[in-house]
C-alpha cells in the first residue's frame, strides 16, 4: 500500500478505537485487518489474516510520528481507567478527536489566531482575494497585521 492508503487506514482505526489503550507494537495488525475491510490490496497474510510488510510498519511509523506532531495522537493513555502518562502508549487528543470526527479537514489552532484573522480580516480590505493578493506579492500578512495591529 502507498502511505497515503496507510494514512487512511490509520485514521479509520483510530476512529474506532479511539478510547483503546494503544501502543505502536499492537496496533499494525489491526491496521492490516482496517486495509482488509477497506479493500486496500494486502501483499502478505497469515493464516488467512492480513499483515503489514515491513516497509509498510515502516510507513506506519512515520505516520504515527506525524499524527503526533499534528497534535491528533498524545504520549500515554487517554483511557479514563488507566495512569499510563508516558510511552509506549498513546492515545487520542480532544483536538484529534474532532479531526476523526469531521470530514474535513481541521488546522490544529489552539489559539484561535485563524478565527481572529477571518473576524478582523474585513478590517485589511473588503474583498479577502485581493488581501490574499496584496499579502502574497508584497509583505507577509503577519508584517501587515503588525503595522495595523501593533498589539498583537
Amino acid at each position: 500500500m502507498d502511505t497515503e492508503q496507510l494514512r487512511i487506514c490509520f485514521l479509520e482505526f483510530l476512529r474506532t478505537h479511539s478510547n483503546s489503550l494503544l501502543t505502536i507494537s499492537n496496533i499494525y495488525s489491526d491496521i492490516a485487518q482496517t486495509a482488509d475491510n477497506l479493500n486496500f490490496p494486502i501483499e502478505e497474510k497469515h493464516n488467512n489474516n492480513p499483515l503489514l510488510t515491513k516497509t509498510e510498519q515502516i510507513q506506519i511509523r512515520e505516520i504515527y510520528w506525524s499524527f503526533m506532531l499534528q497534535g491528533i495522537l498524545v504520549p500515554g493513555s487517554t483511557v479514563p481507567d488507566n495512569t499510563s502518562s508516558t510511552f509506549p502508549q498513546f492515545g487520542v487528543s480532544e483536538y484529534g478527536k474532532k479531526v476523526l470526527e469531521s470530514k474535513k479537514p481541521i488546522p490544529y489552532d489552539p489559539t484561535n489566531y485563524l478565527g481572529y484573522i477571518d473576524k478582523h480580516a474585513f478590517i485589511l480590505y473588503s474583498n479577502p482575494i485581493v488581501s490574499l493578493k496584496y499579502s502574497i506579492n508584497s509583505e507577509t500578512i503577519s508584517r501587515i497585521l503588525e503595522k495595523v495591529y501593533p498589539e498583537i
